[in-house]
């Protein structure tokens, strides 16, 4: 599946140099924030758990380096990615190009919908049915 249509790009960055009780404060109202170096370079992403380890004054002190997936990911590479690096975020990468961010409740709700249209799937040629995910060979 194409990861295209569930990549957020619509998100509020941050300069690396910002004083983190000012991006405390943003995390308030943001799930999290990309972080942009002087040239406006995205280099990671930020998250409110991410803060609560946190005791540097300035961003750049701060752990906010995630993996970073791309749009040849699958949906199943992302998830496990994800909850290897404990992150609900993660950024994209198209090769070197910044395309947004993807999350876990994004990647979550795909893979059920397409779990969803699989339950009734039926293969008489094979005779497998996929009903209410109960595989049933018919004899």
């Amino acid at each position: 599946m194409d990861i295209a249509a569930i990549i957020t790009r619509d998100y509020t960055s941050v300069s690396i140099l910002e004083d983190t009780r000012q991006v405390l404060q943003w995390l308030k109202v943001n799930e999290f924030l990309v972080v942009v170096d002087e040239d406006l370079k995205t280099v990671g992403l930020i998250t409110p758990v991410d803060m609560i380890r946190e005791t540097g004054y300035q961003l750049i002190d701060c752990a906010f380096h995630k993996p970073s997936v791309s749009p040849k990911n699958s949906l199943s590479e992302i998830f496990k990615l994800m909850q290897t690096a404990s992150t609900p975020y993660l950024p994209v990468y198209n090769d070197v190009d910044f395309l947004g961010v993807i999350s876990m409740e994004a990647v979550t709700v795909t893979l059920f919908n397409q779990l969803e249209q699989t339950k009734n799937l039926s293969l008489p040629d094979k005779g497998l049915q996929i009903n209410n995910i109960n595989l049933a060979v018919k004899v």
